[in-house]
């Protein structure tokens, strides 16, 4: 079945994603209005419609609402770390654009380290490896989804494995989404 197809039957029958983009759509505690909201929540839809995603939209939307609902003169960046093909990249850079914050993506743009961990399923059901180079999604495909469907200006990218490129990191965090795959990379993240 074409992606576009199953997206769409999968929105239909998600109630998860579907209540949360309800609660966010009118959560008036959010520090944009109404129609800024909306215009959000086409866009990500539209966002997942296009490119390969691998996270539910009510994930994203957690993240958003964390983000959104913090006072902006509280100081602090959105920091993502894993962006497979940048679906979820494209998001968090609107959300940051929104909220008058900075992006910072951590990818190696490789796919997976080399590992030996066992995982169950996928969020679509299907049964997974997680075999060295899988989830690749390059820096200029990253680049490429972000410029298209995101904002490319409020998103700085973070090349390298995490061990290697989150030690370093000192600034100030609002809200991260860690979607690494690797019980390795979450310790590491």
């Amino acid at each position: 079945i074409p992606y576009k197809v199953r997206y769409f039957f999968h929105c239909l029958a998600n109630t998860e994603d579907r209540n949360a983009a309800l609660a966010f759509l009118f959560n008036d505690k959010l520090t944009i209005g109404f129609m800024d909201r909306l215009r959000f929540l086409v866009r990500i839809y539209r966002i997942s419609l296009n490119t390969t995603v691998a996270h539910t939209e009510a994930e994203i939307l957690a993240v958003a609402t964390a983000v959104l609902s913090s006072p902006p003169d509280i100081p602090g960046c959105v920091v993502e770390a894993g962006c497979y093909k940048g679906g979820s990249t494209a998001k968090f850079s609107l959300v940051a654009k929104l909220a008058g914050r900075k992006l910072y993506a951590f990818d190696s743009f490789e796919g997976l380290p080399e590992n030996d961990e066992q995982h169950g399923k996928t969020i679509d059901g299907q049964v997974t490896g997680f075999q060295k180079g899988r989830y690749l999604g390059t820096l200029d495909e990253v680049k490429a989804n972000i410029s298209k469907w995101g904002d490319i200006h409020s998103t700085e990218f973070m090349k390298g494995w995490f061990d290697n490129t989150m030690p370093s990191f000192k600034e100030r965090i609002v809200a991260g989404y860690l979607d690494v795959d690797l019980v390795s990379s979450t310790k590491t993240c």
